[in-house]
């Protein structure tokens, strides 16, 4: 299944670009000009905890993936990634294992 969106073309150095990669190869270099931080002297504030509970390490399965896909309500509308709940549901068994190995990279 292909996507396609309706986002138009952007102009740049007087082209215009209606590839999705290149026109967030361009927006990312745009952006990346914006701003440059001198942070060779800073320090992150002392962090004080309200608290004595901490999540420092989670992990989570496939199987716990498939069930929460599976409970996605497939009347709802679609996110910003444009992809619909229903084809959430269909693809799981193909991707569930990838999405919780991605999760747990994050911990």
């Amino acid at each position: 299944m292909v996507f396609k969106y309706n986002i138009p073309p952007i102009k740049c150095n007087n082209l215009y670009i209606s590839d999705s990669r290149e026109k967030a190869s361009e927006f990312n270099k745009y952006f990346s000009l914006q701003s440059t931080i001198d942070d060779t002297y800073s320090r992150l504030p002392k962090l004080d905890y309200l608290t004595d509970a901490r999540l420092l390490n989670c992990e989570t399965t496939a199987t716990e993936v498939e069930l929460y896909i599976s409970e996605l309500d497939i009347t709802k509308a679609y996110g910003w990634d444009n992809i619909d709940n229903r084809f959430l549901k269909i693809i799981c068994p193909y991707i569930s294992d990838k999405i919780a190995h991605v999760f747990n990279l994050s911990f």
